[in-house]
């Protein structure tokens, strides 16, 4: 993973991309947060089952 930023650093951005008007932005940054949040669990979920 070359993108170190965490879902909620993406929220962050999406509430200044939103404050700042830019709407497109603000979707782009929550669809980001949603997809690292989802990443995340998969991998909390292999290393679990131990793969």
């Amino acid at each position: 993973m070359t993108d170190m930023i965490t879902p909620e650093e993406y929220e962050i951005a999406a509430k200044v991309a939103d404050a700042e008007g830019d709407y497109e932005l603000r979707d782009i940054l929550r669809s980001r947060a949603a997809h690292r949040r989802a990443e995340s669990a998969r991998e909390a979920e292999g290393g679990e089952r131990g793969e």
